[in-house]
């Protein structure tokens, strides 16, 4: 069974978008990077977790930063915010 959760969506007002799901099936957890580009075509490319965090920003990862944050964001979320109290 394949479970994924979307966690960075951008739409480039030319209606090209692009989406990053981590995704865990039966190889593991890993990223899954889909497109559609401005005509249509698109496509998806599965992407080892640790490779998804020692990539840099390319022509081919554009939004690579902005999705990272997003990642760290959600895995944040897992940890309780300390409380003032102490």
């Amino acid at each position: 069974m394949i479970q994924r959760r979307r966690f960075f969506h951008h739409e480039k007002g030319n209606h090209a978008e692009v989406w990053y799901y981590l995704q865990r099936d039966a190889g593991g957890v890993h990223v899954m990077y889909e497109w559609v580009d401005p005509d249509g075509k698109g496509g998806e490319e599965r992407i080892e977790l640790g490779d998804f965090l020692a990539v840099t920003p390319t022509d081919r990862y554009p939004y690579h930063t902005a999705a990272k944050n997003h990642l760290f964001d959600a895995i944040g979320s897992l940890i309780p915010e300390p409380s003032s109290d102490g």
